[in-house]
């Protein structure tokens, strides 16, 4: 929700959100509407359409590409490396760009 505020205080004008049906997203979205009735439009994907949500496509990149035969010792090593991949991936619009061309949300 705070993220959504920032996005939109930065934006301003109303703001398209495409979320999955997580009880915690559709909590959040509820939240929103009743405080901003008119910041945001809210857009859910069906409930279940992993091959729709360009998240999973950043979890595939990472699991499949950058972390592809990575064997860590421990779950510490497993969680560094990982965070390290999501945060090069959210500097790359090239492989962002490809992670919604996929899904299929033209911007």
């Amino acid at each position: 929700m705070a993220f959504l505020r920032v996005v939109h205080h930065h934006v301003g004008g109303g703001l398209i959100v495409v979320l999955d049906r997580f009880t915690a997203h559709r909590s959040a979205a509820g939240r929103l509407t009743t405080q901003s009735p008119t910041a945001f439009e809210f857009e859910w994907l069906p409930a279940y359409s992993p091959e729709l949500n360009p998240v999973e496509y950043v979890w595939k990149h990472t699991k499949c590409d950058d972390l592809a035969n990575f064997v860590p010792y421990n779950v510490d090593e497993l969680e560094a490396h990982a965070s390290a991949s999501l945060t090069t991936t959210r500097s790359e619009p090239r492989i962002l760009r490809g992670c919604l061309d996929h899904a299929g949300l033209p911007l």
